[in-house]
């Protein structure tokens, strides 16, 4: 239903792949505008767009990065 309304031609790639718009949306600069990750997340489970666990793992992949840079760099890089 969203795709047959959607206005633009961006939008409706946004809604096919709306996993990678959400990872992308939780890394941004600037997120807080939107209401940083909580508020993200809070409005992609109030569309009820997105199932849980492919939200979860899709939230998983999006920040895995600065864990994983910790546990290869250690806390060292921070001084």
């Amino acid at each position: 239903m969203l795709l047959s309304r959607a206005p633009a031609k961006f939008i409706p790639n946004l809604l096919r792949h709306r996993y990678l718009a959400i990872a992308v949306a939780l890394n941004i600069p600037g997120n807080t505008v939107i209401g940083g990750g909580g508020g993200i997340s809070l409005a992609a489970g109030m569309s009820r767009l997105f199932g849980s666990w492919r939200f979860v793992l899709t939230l998983a992949v999006a920040v895995a990065p600065v864990p994983l840079l910790i546990v290869v760099f250690g806390t060292n890089m921070f001084r």
